[in-house]
């Protein structure tokens, strides 16, 4: 290799101290725990595995036309706390 090559790429030092995020330690684990045989079910891609059920897409058509595009508050809309509360105490 050539000394050009080598200064190419050269990484700062101060990039020694910084490590995976922690998005990509859960895939790493993913993978290590499904290549042992375990059966592991991926959230952290948002990628859905199943069909939308009818009801949500209907929820979401709904949504769409009253304007409900923006981000929920950081702590959540209340009467869906209070649904998954309710779901939670009922039937878990």
């Amino acid at each position: 290799m050539s000394s050009t090559s080598q200064t190419a790429f050269r990484l700062a030092s101060r990039l020694d101290g910084v490590g995976f995020s922690d998005i990509v330690k859960i895939r790493n684990k993913i993978m290590e725990l499904r290549a042992g045989g375990a059966s592991v079910f991926q959230f952290e891609g948002g990628e859905p595995f199943n069909n939308t059920p009818a009801h949500i897409k209907e929820a979401m058509t709904r949504a769409l036309e009253e304007n409900k595009t923006r981000y929920a508050p950081s702590s959540g809309i209340p009467e869906l706390r209070a649904a998954i509360a309710d779901k939670v105490r009922e039937r878990n």
